[in-house]
């Protein structure tokens, strides 16, 4: 049968336009649309099918079950324009539809509608989706429909879509001009293709036993089509264990087979195309079989994960070459744990404790690791087209293990090629190709984590000269060959009191280390000598002692290097032998800052796993959360580029707030543009600038119960780096108890509010834990103050956007812009719970607590609730 031939751009009434879309024009122009007739318009790959589909499940999905596994979508839902060769019109298929509402597809700009559409007032439903989504998707849409105009490479591709010389036309006239006529036409539903991916979110999968083997359903519901899979004699299965290095080995064969020959593969087609996932089985994606089986290349590059005895016996059969790598334990997992984090689908890897565990006992998807490698090397020992691969080995020398690779799969590449093989395979150009890293796929969520992260391994193996080690050993542990090697030692001093502090906040966030206790105790134990690495004092002595019989020994003082870093570096320089420029030493120094060392990854020891950076989190009284709703109810709709822009600290401004350089809050609330103006303050009532009750201003206050609030607190103390120092909790909450804390006496504070309310009816009282409760409830209660009516489509953007773990997870609401706040000691955003107050008050405390609040709450009507 005849390849279709592709078909030609050329201008039809101003739109660029194929002859297949325009060739039934006349029969299209005067198609009678009924007035339940149902009209899905897109720009192409912009969700149309996705739409088509969930419309036909509403309206047939119960009626006629059988539709959905016997009848394509193109026929359920037919396609306006189409005029393909041999195939039903699209109007032809239409005037078949045997259903009511009959469901139409179109790619039409809205100037290209039939008039019937209007006049019978049927409903539209246009789905719009970003730019730059919309492009690369439509770019490998064209790339494989063969009567589409031929795409070109990407660079070309990319300047005509910008250009609008694309078929259908421009991306941008397309989505405006069906917005326009939103405007004046009711029938009209515009919708986002990002809406229906947040909604839509992948669902993780939980792991069953399958066959002996820990799996899920998108790597076993193929499992006949796969076992029945038909390899051929030429074929090359690439298997590791996840994470081992299958991209990286992957594109090393696809540039060593394919790398001169078809140039455009390595800018235009993903390597989850060129390598299909064998066992795949995603989701609204093609299976790895059915990539298989379209491949137009030979040898056909093939990726699995599956041990050796799930591989489909026709590889066998056939001899085919099998390239394996493995990678150490370590390594393996800690890279599989950050894939499971990012990957959606995956079943969720829970904390690194328990992944650590679940590691060990082989409980993970793919199952045991000691088996998988062990058994693929079993395998080799009597199946000689197995090439077992090292990842270790390929970080060392990369090239020295391509040569080894050649010779097993019979190739010899030109220097020229195996040069610029090794140049591409880099880690850091891999991490930066879009067709190799995986950020087009849609299950996994890059934000969480990379899937090409470091590409490394234990950093002892380096082959750095020299090599550099750190050690805390007292000097009597230091192995000897270091003395007898005469080895450069360069020793760091800190005075004993701050080295106490900071030994103590590292003790209490490093999870390996013991647990640090109170400040007291810990105290105590460091001026014992009862902790980790003993005494401080014989550390530093005998150290000091050393350097008078060791010459190679260059001992340094903390204090000294803050003191004048610019002089401590010469001082190491001439010690080390080492003569720096001017430029070098600036870099150098410059790298060195303390403060560009903190939000250095690569130096803050944020990777690490046995730290934990979240030792707290913060949401105190619930001041930002309905600063979020009421930013969301008033700005929401017109502005909705103010909630991923515009930190919610500039949106709504702390009016008592005054930095010494300047910036306060009355600055900020005075150049606010918006009406109204929203505006935050914790001042006691008393404190409230007069001409707010004159201006009878409505004002919300949010309280919050004394326990949850004064644990909250005590957080946020702790990170806020402008607050007074909290101390330790005990100290707090006496502090707390007693009103001696910023702002003085909660007792006072939400009694004064209430009081006053009863006296001046534009208060609005709330309560955090009623937000909690039913936050859809309390956004009603608060539009009715307001005199607000939102559309039940705004109320639940409204919803979405103030939900706690939303809140959290974004930058103009969380506080991480703030430097201010050290979200290393507590990220802003805490748990969002009534009642977690349980976790840190002991029962003595609580006694106590209760006791104080009885008395001081006893003359009022309000009234708290500590959980619900």
């Amino acid at each position: 049968m005849a390849a279709p031939v592709r078909a030609e751009l050329f201008d039809f009434q101003g739109v660029p336009m194929i002859h297949y879309l325009t060739s039934n024009w006349e029969k299209v122009q005067r198609f009678q649309a009924r007035p339940d007739d149902i009209l899905i318009a897109t720009y192409p790959k912009a969700g149309t099918t996705w739409v088509s589909y969930i419309l036909d499940l509403l309206y047939f999905g119960q009626s006629s079950l059988e539709r959905q596994t016997s009848i394509p979508i193109y026929e359920r839902v037919p396609f306006l324009e189409i005029a393909f060769p041999s195939m039903d019109q699209g109007t032809d298929l239409l005037e078949k539809l045997p259903t009511s509402p009959r469901l139409i597809k179109t790619h039409f700009p809205v100037q290209f509608v039939p008039k019937s559409f209007w006049e019978q007032n049927c409903k539209i439903v246009y789905v719009a989706r970003n730019a730059k989504d919309n492009l690369v998707s439509y770019f490998h849409m064209d790339r494989m429909t063969l009567t589409q105009p031929d795409p070109g490479d990407w660079n070309t591709y990319f300047q005509r879509f910008m250009q609008g010389k694309i078929l259908y036309g421009s991306w941008y006239d397309h989505v405006i001009g069906w917005w326009k006529k939103k405007q004046s036409y009711a029938n009209i539903h515009y919708m986002f293709y990002e809406d229906m991916i947040e909604m839509a979110a992948p669902v993780r999968e939980e792991l069953f036993d399958f066959q002996g083997v820990p799996m899920i359903n998108c790597f076993s519901s193929n499992w006949e089509k796969v076992q029945s899979f038909q390899a051929r004699p030429d074929d090359i299965l690439i298997a590791t264990y996840p994470k081992a290095g299958t991209t990286w080995v992957s594109y090393i064969l696809d540039l060593l087979y394919f790398g001169q020959s078809s140039l455009e593969r390595q800018t235009s087609i993903p390597i989850y195309e060129r390598v299909p996932f064998m066992e795949s089985a995603f989701p609204s994606m093609d299976t790895g079989i059915d990539l298989l089986e379209k491949l137009p290349t030979s040898p056909r590059l093939i990726k699995t994960h599956f041990p050796v005895q799930f591989v489909p016996k026709s590889f066998w059969e056939q001899n085919c070459k099998i390239v394996y790598v493995a990678r150490n334990a370590k390594d393996n997992m800690v890279s599989f744990f950050h894939m499971d984090r990012m990957t959606l689908i995956h079943p969720d890897p829970g904390d690194w404790n328990t992944y650590f565990q679940r590691f060990m006992q082989g409980k993970i998807l793919y199952g045991s690791w000691y088996d998988h490698v062990i058994g693929w090397w079993k395998k080799k020992q009597s199946y000689a087209n197995i090439h077992y691969m090292f990842f270790e080995d390929m970080i060392e020398d990369t090239g020295r293990e391509i040569d080894k690779l050649c010779t097993f799969l019979g190739l010899s590449p030109s220097e020229q090629l195996r040069t610029q093989i090794s140049g591409k395979v880099k880690f850091d150009s891999m991490k930066s190709n879009d067709m190799l890293n995986y950020s087009t796929i849609g299950v996994m969520d890059f934000n969480i984590s990379r899937f090409m992260r470091k590409g490394v391994y234990d950093a002892v193996h380096l082959s750095t000269t020299p090599r550099i080690f750190k050690t805390h050993f007292p000097v009597q542990f230091v192995p000897k060959s270091f003395w007898k090697q005469n080895c450069r030692i360069i020793y760091m001093a800190r005075n004993a009191k701050d080295n106490a502090v900071s030994y103590f906040h590292f003790d209490r966030m490093n999870r390996v280390q013991p647990e640090a206790g109170d400040w007291s105790s810990y105290l105590r134990r460091f001026m014992e000598g009862k902790m980790v690495f003993g005494s401080w004092y014989d550390h530093v002595n005998a150290w000091w002692k050393k350097k008078e019989t060791y010459s190679n020994l260059h001992y340094m003082f903390y204090e000294d290097m803050i003191e004048d870093t610019d002089r401590e570096v010469d001082k190491l320089c001439h010690f080390l032998g080492l003569s720096s420029t001017v430029e070098e030493k600036r870099q150098i120094i410059s790298n060195a800052q303390f403060d560009n060392m903190k939000k250095n990854n690569m130096v803050n020891h944020s990777t690490v796993l046995a730290m934990d950076f979240k030792v707290s989190h913060f949401m105190r009284k619930g001041t930002t959360w309905v600063s979020c709703i009421l930013d969301l109810l008033y700005f929401g709709q017109t502005s909705p580029e103010r909630q991923t822009s515009i930190p919610i600290n500039e949106r709504v401004p702390f009016l008592e707030f005054y930095m010494p350089e300047g910036h306060s809050g009355k600055d900020a609330v005075d150049q606010l543009s918006t009406t109204p103006r929203l505006i935050k303050t914790h001042l006691p009532v008393q404190f409230l600038p007069r001409s707010f009750w004159e201006q009878n201003c409505r004002i919300v206050y949010v309280a919050r119960n004394a326990k949850d609030n004064v644990v909250s607190y005590f957080h946020f103390d702790r990170m806020n780096q402008i607050q007074p120092e909290p101390g330790d909790w005990n100290t707090f909450l006496h502090n707390f108890m007693t009103g001696k804390v910023t702002f003085g006496s909660w007792y006072d504070h939400v009694k004064g509010w209430w009081e006053k309310k009863q006296a001046y009816s534009n208060i609005h009282y709330m309560f955090y834990e009623d937000l909690i409760e039913d936050l859809g409830r309390e956004v009603d209660r608060l539009s009715s103050f307001l005199g607000l009516s939102p559309s039940a489509e705004e109320k639940e953007n409204i919803l979405t956007g103030a939900k706690f773990d939303n809140m959290k997870k974004n930058k103009m609401t969380n506080y991480s812009t703030v430097l201010l706040m050290d979200h290393k000691v507590s990220p802003f955003m805490r748990k969002g719970k009534v009642g977690d107050w349980k976790n840190l008050f002991t029962e003595a405390q609580n006694k106590e607590f209760d006791q104080d609040y009885k008395q001081k709450m006893k003359n009022t009507t309000l009234q708290f609730r500590n959980e619900i």
